[in-house]
């Protein structure tokens, strides 16, 4: 579904990504791990359309999307839950629900209901301001404004940052029936060793180039990954 072919990006006089390659195919989830600053939302905010490429193919279903808008990338059914939440707190609930459907036409009555079953707290609170939430809860109305645009890749920035363990849970949870559902997802997560227990495929990227990529089972068990990311002692 989506293929990146030797993506170099920068910033002014500094380069962030120097060749990465990657894909991600229909159906699976594949995370992309690294420490802070390997290049990991760099990555998604090119593809998104936020960033442009210096170098480099973004294909998308066979059309290389490189250096398209953003709003024309979402069109296109690429959403991205943006690190830290980007929820807009002075509006309630439904009305940040109703943002994600900016770019489609017709009734999104159906759709909202379908968040409000997957994420009954929101539906407890849509009429509440997103910025009285918890956490937790605007990181599910993140996923759920997501939703809403009916991705046919969704996009995962750092979805567990500044959570509490507990609620880092509910959390996974969320995104392991999404991969139940064939949703399509490209993970970023500081947090490798959830990364790499959920996804089917991961990458691991370091200074801006994939060092390493392999199915996560067997990354989750490399002994170079495990002292690296996940500590000497696995769970």
């Amino acid at each position: 579904m989506l293929v990146l072919r030797d993506l170099h990006v920068r910033y002014g006089a500094i380069a962030a990504l120097h060749g990465v390659s990657l894909q991600v195919e229909s159906g699976t989830v594949v995370a992309l791990v690294g420490a802070n600053g390997a290049g990991k939302s760099t990555t998604l905010n090119t593809i998104s359309g936020l960033l442009r490429p210096q170098r480099g193919t973004i294909t998308f279903d066979g059309e290389d999307i490189a250096g398209w808008r953003p709003d024309r990338v979402v069109s296109r059914g690429i959403v991205q839950v943006p690190e830290g939440r980007q929820v807009l707190g002075p509006l309630t609930v439904e009305e940040n629900l109703r943002l994600g459907a900016y770019s489609r036409s017709g009734s999104i009555e159906a759709d909202l209901q379908a968040v409000y079953r997957q994420f009954p707290r929101l539906d407890e609170r849509r009429q509440q301001p997103s910025g009285s939430l918890s956490g937790g809860e605007q990181q599910m109305l993140a996923i759920g404004r997501a939703l809403i645009a009916r991705p046919r890749l969704l996009m995962m920035d750092e979805p567990s940052l500044g959570l509490a363990p507990l609620i880092v849970q509910d959390v996974f949870r969320i995104i392991e029936t999404l991969k139940e559902q064939r949703t399509t997802i490209l993970l970023v997560e500081q947090n490798a060793r959830k990364a790499l227990q959920i996804a089917d495929y991961a990458y691991v990227i370091e200074g801006g180039m994939i060092v390493r990529e392999g199915p996560a089972a067997a990354l989750r068990d490399d002994p170079a990954i495990v002292e690296a990311y996940l500590g000497r002692h696995r769970a």
